[in-house]
């Protein structure tokens, strides 16, 4: 469940409330919401994140920061590449 990404090492809530809105908007079925169907974000208030509170880089297979991403630990799939990231947050936060 997505809701259990958070649990593993540099996966936080905010990772895993992207996933969330990014499924339901690609129209993906999902389990039925408790609540009446209301959205976690309508029961639950959660500050957005903006570009100014938190800061990016890529990192290599060593959980080390890169300069370039050519040099991130890449992953290919179906739905495209993807790089491996460390976000950290203005509260120090790092996921």
């Amino acid at each position: 469940a997505l809701s259990s990404l958070h649990t593993l090492k540099n996966v936080g809530h905010w990772v895993v409330s992207q996933l969330r809105e990014n499924l339901g908007s690609s129209g993906a079925s999902a389990r039925p919401r408790p609540n009446g169907g209301a959205p976690a974000a309508k029961r639950q208030r959660v500050a957005e994140a903006t570009p100014e509170s938190f800061s990016w880089w890529y990192v290599d297979a060593a959980g080390k920061r890169v300069e370039f991403r050519n040099d991130a630990q890449m992953k290919d799939d179906p739905a495209g590449e993807s790089f491996r990231v460390t976000i950290m947050h203005s509260s120090g936060r790092v996921e």
